[in-house]
């Protein structure tokens, strides 16, 4: 078992960095006519101010964020760099607010409308008297590229995976059900201090804190985009994650999960299994390493993530597994960091070459009769290089 959390990261994110994060923002919208943008999502709102604390921080095209608190202000001035964190009760006062603070709002503002909702959104404009417009795609574009500090806590938690996957052997055993590997894993995890949940962006996107599935149970599909089956779930209300099939020699036992420190995920997939797999599955999960390999190499390249995502369904086919690929789904990976869906997605739709700074897990994997095998790993890009901050091998592990 894992021993004390040796990854203490600082109650707040420094100034600087916070200010820096606005200017990237900035670079992205400077051809609009805005005259301010504003984060109310809660993990926007953390990106922005270092804290999730309830409110907006209002981010002006010149200037300092302010941060307009509703609860709880103490600890927002503990946890914020900000200098400016003010009270505020109802989307009415901001104007005076800002007024206060030397802020007009001199034309439309921008705010993340793919999340936001239509009520608040209609509210705001009444409130503010301008147009709200959609900043999001700048918004997620700008936190695809990590700083330093980002990357330091994403490779916090890719050690923390590895340690948790090395030591679940110990563990695994035939007969035990999926719901009892889960609860090994979330204990591990929670004495870690990894928080036990995951923060999505996508509408109606929902995930079980642990996807374990043996073999049958990657036949049991849900409603989430995912390469995985969805599992049973403890019930059909909620329909997915690990449920009480046994586990069973001669089956796939596929582990996918997220774990985080300071608030920065890891997506990771391996494969274990008591006995002989069945020859159809380990060539589908060679099949799936060399695609890995392959999507790594590319995007490292400059290639972009359709380009890569175009390849990768090219190499399914050429392995005869296309109908297998990605259980359905239409991507091969996805933007990694506070969020677990974040951009880039490595799918059509994303011409443009990833960026230094860029974490992406990548996942290929292939649904077929008998159980879902492949394998997930999250990287980073740097000085040209798509470096895994997973280390751990990509084959399946057999138990016995």
């Amino acid at each position: 078992m894992h021993g004390d959390n040796p990854w203490n990261p600082a109650p707040a994110v420094p100034r600087d960095e916070i200010l820096a994060r606005a200017a990237r923002l900035w670079t992205r919208l400077d051809s609009r006519p805005l005259a301010a943008v504003f984060a109310v999502e809660r993990v926007e709102v953390l990106y922005f101010a270092g804290t999730p604390q309830d409110g907006l921080v209002w981010i002006p095209r010149e200037g300092e964020p302010v941060f307009l608190v509703r609860r709880d202000l103490e600890r927002a001035r503990r946890e914020s760099p900000l200098a400016k964190i003010i009270p505020f009760a109802r989307a009415r006062d901001i104007p005076a607010i800002l007024a206060a603070e030397g802020l007009s709002i001199a034309g439309p503002v921008g705010t993340s409308l793919d999340i936001l909702p239509v009520n608040l959104w209609r509210s705001l404009e009444r409130a503010l008297e301008t147009p709200v417009e959609d900043a999001s795609a700048a918004m997620r574009a700008t936190r695809a590229v990590k700083s330093p500090r980002e990357r330091e806590a994403i490779r916090a938690a890719g050690a923390l995976a590895a340690e948790l996957f090395t030591s679940l052997p110990e563990f695994l055993r035939p007969g035990l059900r999926e719901v009892d590997v889960a609860a090994w894993v979330d204990a591990f995890l929670v004495r870690a201090g990894s928080a036990g949940y995951y923060r999505t962006r996508t509408f109606n996107l929902e995930f079980a804190t642990l996807c374990c599935l043996a073999g049958p149970s990657g036949a049991v599909r849900g409603p989430s985009d995912s390469p995985n089956a969805a599992g049973s779930g403890p019930d059909p209300a909620f329909g997915q994650g690990a449920g009480m099939r046994r586990l069973r020699p001669g089956e796939p036992i596929l582990i996918d999960l997220a774990v985080n420190r300071g608030g920065y995920y890891v997506d990771t997939t391996r494969i274990f299994h008591f006995g002989e797999l069945p020859a159809p599955l380990v060539e589908a999960h060679g099949a799936a390493e060399d695609i890995l390999a392959a999507a790594a190499e590319e995007l490292a390249a400059g290639r972009t993530p359709q380009a890569v995502y175009a390849g990768a369904v090219a190499r399914a086919a050429r392995a005869g597994l296309a109908g297998a690929f990605m259980g359905g789904s239409r991507f091969l990976g996805h933007g990694v960091g506070l969020q677990i869906d974040e951009w880039p997605v490595i799918a059509e739709g994303f011409d443009e070459p990833l960026s230094e700074g860029t974490v992406v897990a990548l996942e290929p994997k292939f649904a077929l009769p008998g159980g879902i095998v492949g394998v997930e790993t999250t990287y980073v890009l740097e000085d040209g290089a798509l470096r895994p901050v997973v280390h751990l091998p990509t084959a399946p592990l057999r138990l016995d």
